[in-house]
């Protein structure tokens, strides 16, 4: 163990400017970095690994529900919503449908936006409907957003909705998941 361990240290060493220093009297293997900055970044780089590998420290969005997500723009087009009206809505648990909710927009509360829903018809009467499955708080949302309508460039980027609430609306033609269906994020971070 100890001589792959060095054999290890060595082959690191090659890599990040780092020599191996002999064993103590305890038989540890020490490496001496030579600059302290590669000590830092090393550690970064094998935290970073550790903590995504771990359940629940990884920071991604939750996975696209096809059958929820569905019925959430179901039950949003039963509202019966004019064309050119907005209407917002909180689900208290995304992986609940019947948890939608009308909510008040003013009561914006930063990183805990995800549940929000934004929804719009067009004054041509197509559907939009963005629905907030992370917040992340000064560093945007991202999210799903269902429309009849594909991206259209506005403001030399794809947007579902130029008007859509905290700008969640941003995507590509890459980022579509399903019929009418695109991953979204925040246009713009603060």
């Amino acid at each position: 163990m100890l001589s792959q361990t060095r054999a290890d240290l060595r082959v690191l060493g090659e890599h990040i400017d780092m020599q191996v220093v002999p064993p103590r009297e305890s038989g540890t293997v020490v490496a001496a970095y030579r600059r302290p900055a590669e000590l830092v970044f090393s550690l970064f780089t094998f935290l970073s690994i550790v903590a995504a590998t771990l359940p629940g420290c990884a920071r991604s969005m939750s996975a696209f529900d096809n059958k929820n997500l569905n019925e959430v723009v179901e039950r949003v087009k039963r509202l019966g919503m004019k064309p050119g009206e907005t209407i917002y809505l909180r689900l208290d648990s995304l992986a609940t449908p019947a948890s939608l909710h009308p909510r008040n927009p003013n009561t914006y509360m930063r990183g805990q936006e995800a549940g929000n829903v934004w929804a719009s018809r067009a004054p041509t009467g197509e559907f939009t409907v963005i629905v907030v499955a992370e917040d992340r708080g000064h560093a945007g949302s991202r999210g799903f957003g269902y429309s009849e309508a594909p991206p259209q460039v506005t403001s030399g980027r794809y947007s579902l909705d130029e008007d859509a609430e905290h700008l969640l609306s941003c995507t590509d033609l890459q980022h579509k998941i399903d019929k009418n269906w695109w991953e979204v994020w925040s246009c713009e971070a603060d």
